[in-house]
């Protein structure tokens, strides 16, 4: 059981001819009982074999219950962290866009406040949904957090709240433009990505492009899942009215983009501007 396989067999054979050879040698003939001094070695070695083989099969289905443990530990920290960096990308979408309307709308309230109650109004208005939104959807950020993996993220951004989408960023100073075709279908995954796309479109046009008008299209090309184009006819880099950001929200599109099996095209128009477009295919 100890020693490996070839010198436990070639012992045992060694001991079983030595141990016969002596027998017959001492009497000076071969009796019967002499067989036993070749059959007991070979029969003991064969009985560590099986249990040596017990062992080794019980080893081994430890080992393959440890690197499945393992492997499942590892599985376990990649989805943790897939999901801790998709809370990231939400959080940063959600919150940039609120704050973008809410920045918008305090400097509308700033400057007409005393002068025209109505405008001044509307502007505070903007800014209370555009919190109680952000607060509402922090709160269910918030929940999965607290509760784990297992919690449901509802309600889920989709493409179904385009129109309110639209309508907030309206509320910020951004002059949209829609263009929508039905998106009945579309995989859950990619219409939640493609929300989050336009939002954050929406939220650059807002920072980055003060006064501009933006144009969102939603497309169903033949080929494709969908199409997601939001445009503007700002001067396609930030100008001096525009607000700093970290540049993480096109990080964020990309890596939508990315887990969704989307390709994205982002940057300044020829004609003046800014593109973000992100298409995913269909089948061939």
């Amino acid at each position: 059981m100890t020693l490996p396989r070839p010198r436990a067999y070639g012992l045992a054979i060694a001991v079983s001819v030595v141990m016969f050879a002596s027998s017959v040698l001492a009497r000076g003939a071969v009796q019967w009982s002499d067989l036993l001094f070749l059959a007991w070695p070979v029969v003991a070695v064969l009985v560590a074999d099986v249990v040596r083989g017990r062992r080794e099969r019980a080893a081994a289905e430890e080992d393959r219950r440890a690197g499945a443990a393992r492997r499942a530990e590892v599985e376990a920290e990649r989805r943790r962290a897939e999901e801790r960096l998709a809370l990231a990308r939400d959080l940063h979408d959600s919150v940039a866009h609120a704050m973008a309307t809410i920045n918008v709308q305090a400097g509308v309230a700033a400057h007409v406040l005393g002068r025209d109650e109505r405008q001044t109004a509307d502007a505070l208005e903007a800014i209370r949904v555009a919190s109680r939104d952000v607060l509402d959807e922090l709160g269910v950020m918030l929940d999965v957090l607290r509760d784990g993996e297992g919690a449901p993220r509802q309600p889920v951004a989709d493409l179904a709240q385009l129109d309110g989408l639209v309508e907030s960023s309206r509320r910020a100073g951004v002059d949209v433009e829609v263009s929508v075709v039905a998106v009945d279908g579309v995989p859950p995954p990619i219409s939640a990505a493609a929300y989050r796309v336009v939002q954050e479109g929406l939220t650059n046009v807002a920072r980055h492009a003060p006064g501009a008008r933006a144009r969102v299209v939603v497309d169903r090309p033949a080929g494709t899942v969908l199409a997601i184009e939001v445009l503007d006819d700002g001067p396609g880099v930030p100008g001096p009215g525009a607000s700093p950001g970290a540049g993480v929200g096109l990080v964020g599109v990309r890596e939508r983009a990315q887990v969704t099996g989307g390709r994205c095209e982002i940057g300044p128009r020829p004609g003046g501007g800014f593109r973000l477009r992100v298409v995913w295919d269909g089948p061939a």
